[in-house]
């Protein structure tokens, strides 16, 4: 009986690690200019927030479905906006920690591992 109990904390605890670090999707946003290397004079923007020059990795918490602004901005060029979507490659972790949990299905759904995008400066 002891042996039963303990398997179950263990079964339990591991479906509750898996379900918590599930949660968390991450991507790269990288900016290109037209001979493909990373523009390090572009400043990448998410949701208003100042992240980086060129490539950032982001990471968020967002449920499902939610979506990410992504601003790009260059001096002497109109800035570009984008989005990303919380709907783009299925969280393996997420989906193992809601059969157990249903909670973690909120995180199913993440961003793909690379986002990249060409700017063009449209003065």
């Amino acid at each position: 009986m002891n042996c039963i109990l303990k398997m179950h904390k263990l079964l339990t605890t591991s479906c509750l690690i898996i379900a918590l670090v599930s949660c968390a999707s991450t991507t790269t946003i990288r900016v290109t200019d037209e001979s493909d290397s990373i523009d390090r004079d572009v400043k990448i923007y998410m949701d208003g927030s100042y992240k980086g020059k060129g490539e950032v990795i982001y990471s968020d918490t967002k449920v499902v479905g939610s979506t990410t602004r992504v601003t790009l901005k260059k001096k002497g060029c109109r800035n570009n906006t984008r989005s990303l979507s919380r709907s783009e490659q299925l969280q393996v972790g997420a989906l193992i920690g809601g059969i157990f949990f249903l909670v973690p299905f909120l995180w199913i759904m993440g961003y793909n591992p690379m986002h990249s995008y060409e700017f063009q400066c449209d003065e």
